[in-house]
């Protein structure tokens, strides 16, 4: 199936994608049993679940684990059901529901015509794969009852206390700054970058989205527009740096300076001191980055970080070393915590 995009991301690319994300979803099964959800009156889940809903008849109608997982950038949410009993298993009570206040009651069975479809991606004796096509990005929460299960769908600013947007700078033919040595283009080490920093968030209040995932080029109106319509808590844009002067080496942050420039340059300050304390790298200080286009655009507090200089011998014999980015990403992560907090 292709997948739906925001950023335009064409179609082999979309493709390439699938596979890779149908391959994780098997391993998924592999490794994670799930979690059994508390069964809850009806009553009291109906309160929760807002204007727009998934409902899911349980086979049997027994418990079982369940894992929800978010793949935003397919335009996508799947349903792990695990360790259930007997083959082939039919859904036959399988509904979205919308409830708004300006529109009727609707109970709509999945059709092509709909906002949200569906399609069973596995279906063995002891896991079912639900992999629901949905129209635009959601924060979801799991609810059970004896009889079903729901997946509601709402603005992810009512689910995650916190939302952060991580964009990976250049991407596509836009390569960005060409290194001194090596095959990799910014580009790429920017992707690296957000990657591993997504791997190693753990905040579950917190949600983490990113502006792209693959080497794709996404114009910089996209990605301020996608940070301003998930109404973000902290835009961060990594990028590394380049010179055409010897002497072009370290760390550096931009930050907004319009109302947000408080909580821009602490977060930008805060950043620096922990990739500086964490890489040894100088730390360049924090500057006024009104004139960079995301910066101008997104609307609250925005730091962009240069994380080393490709032109420098030394940052860049230090940034291609796996071990020493997955040590930058974890300083990012640890800062953009604090971050938060402060």
């Amino acid at each position: 199936m292709f997948v739906i995009s925001e950023f335009g991301i064409n179609k082999n690319a979309g493709e390439e994608q699938n596979i890779k994300k149908e391959i994780s979803a098997k391993e998924k099964v592999e490794q994670s049993q799930g979690a059994y959800l508390k069964c809850e009156k009806r009553e009291e889940i109906l309160k929760k679940l807002g204007d727009c809903y998934i409902r899911i008849q349980k086979p049997q109608n027994v418990s079982f684990p369940v894992e929800l997982e978010d793949c935003y950038q397919q335009g996508r949410v799947r349903l792990y059901m695990y360790q259930m009993l007997g083959e082939n298993i039919s859904f036959e009570d399988l509904q979205l529901v919308y409830t708004g206040e300006n529109s009727k009651k609707v109970l709509a069975q999945f059709k092509k015509e709909t906002s949200i479809s569906y399609e069973l991606e596995s279906n063995n004796k002891n896991t079912a794969i639900l992999s629901f096509s949905v129209d635009k990005i959601y924060g979801y929460c799991l609810y059970e009852d004896e009889q079903y299960i729901y997946i509601a769908c709402k603005k992810p600013s009512e689910v995650y206390d916190k939302i952060i947007v991580l964009d990976a700078g250049h991407g596509g033919k836009d390569t960005g700054t060409d290194a001194l040595s090596g095959n990799w283009s910014e580009a790429d080490y920017n992707l690296d970058f957000v990657k591993k920093i997504e791997q190693q968030w753990s905040e579950d209040d917190a949600k983490l989205y990113l502006t792209r995932w693959d080497d794709t080029k996404v114009s910089l109106k996209k990605r301020v527009e996608f940070a301003n319509a998930l109404s973000a808590d902290y835009f961060v844009s990594i990028h590394c740096n380049s010179s055409d002067e010897t002497g072009g080496y370290g760390l550096e942050a931009l930050y907004k300076t319009n109302q947000y420039k408080t909580s821009s340059k602490q977060m930008a300050k805060t950043c620096l001191e922990q990739l500086s304390f964490t890489t040894g790298m100088p730390n360049r200080g924090a500057l006024n980055g009104q004139s960079i286009y995301i910066i101008r655009n997104a609307k609250m507090p925005t730091v962009l970080l240069e994380m080393g200089f490709l032109t420098d011998k030394g940052d860049l014999a230090y940034l291609k070393k796996e071990e020493n980015r997955t040590k930058m990403a974890e300083a990012v992560c640890s800062a953009i915590r604090k971050g938060m907090k402060q």
